[in-house]
C-alpha cells in the first residue's frame, strides 16, 4: 500500500480543486508553496490555520502580511486610493498591537474601504506571493 500524498490534506480542508491539482505536482508543501504563484490559495491555507480570536498574535501577523498587499497595491487604487489609505494605516496599527486600535475602530476602516471597490486589488500575483513567503516562509496544513 503506498503512502497518500500530503495534498489530501488539502482536500479534507476543502480546498479548491484547481489548488488541489496544483499541489500534486509537488513532493511536500513546501516545495509546492515555494512554486506557488496564486496568492489567494497562499493566504487561504495560512487563514486555515489561524485561531478564531482577532486579538491573537498570529492573526495580528497574518493582518500585517495582507496589508502589505495591500499597500503594493495602492498604485493601482486610482481615485479610491484616499478611501482605502486610512484603513492600511488602521491595520497597521492593528498588526503593531497598538493598544488604540480597537476592533471597533478596524472594522469602521474596513467598511469605509469595501465601498471603495475592488480597485486596491492588483494583479501583481507573482510580487504578493513573496510578501507572503517573506513573512511565512514554512507554512503547515492544519488538522481539520
Amino acid at each position: 500500500m503506498s503512502a497518500r500524498h500530503w495534498s489530501s490534506e488539502l482536500e479534507a480542508l476543502d480546498a479548491c480543486e484547481e489548488a488541489v491539482e496544483f499541489a500534486r505536482e509537488y513532493p511536500s508543501l513546501r516545495a509546492a508553496w515555494t512554486a506557488c504563484e496564486r496568492p489567494d490559495w497562499m493566504l487561504w491555507l495560512l487563514a486555515k490555520s489561524l485561531p478564531d480570536d482577532p486579538t491573537t498574535t498570529a492573526r495580528r501577523k497574518f493582518a500585517g502580511c495582507v496589508n502589505a498587499i495591500a499597500k503594493r497595491s495602492l498604485k493601482h487604487a486610482g481615485k479610491y486610493r484616499k478611501q482605502i489609505e486610512p484603513t492600511i494605516r488602521a491595520v497597521d496599527r492593528w498588526a503593531r498591537n497598538d493598544p488604540r486600535m480597537t476592533l471597533e475602530l478596524l472594522s469602521a476602516a474596513r467598511s469605509a474601504a469595501l465601498s471603495s471597490d475592488d480597485a486596491a486589488w492588483s494583479a501583481e500575483k507573482k510580487a504578493q506571493c513573496r510578501i507572503i513567503r517573506k513573512h511565512y516562509p514554512a507554512p503547515r496544513i492544519p488538522k481539520p
